[in-house]
């Protein structure tokens, strides 16, 4: 089962857990963080997920690349112990 535990609490109870938020210099690896992490939950089930899609990465890339430079992007990585363990896309 997924933990849905409020981000305050989490960070309360993980020690060295932080939130980051993703700028031009970290953002491609923010996003393939978030591909991983996709595509983990999604072959825990024995299924691709949507984003196991090359095109779709591709895509995602763009979009983020280009809602970056406008200010429009909200793309904050939850970190513990110095590894993504989730990440927020909007």
């Amino acid at each position: 089962p997924r933990s849905t535990l409020p981000l305050p609490t989490v960070l309360r109870r993980a020690p060295g857990a932080r939130v980051r938020v993703s700028d031009a210099a970290s953002l491609a690896g923010d996003l393939d963080a978030l591909f991983a992490l996709h595509e983990a939950r999604w072959r825990s089930r024995g299924e691709d997920g949507v984003l196991a899609d090359p095109r779709l990465r591709a895509f995602h890339g763009e979009a983020a690349a280009g809602f970056l430079a406008l200010g429009w992007l909200r793309l904050r990585v939850l970190e513990i112990g110095g590894r993504p363990a989730a990440v927020l896309y909007a």
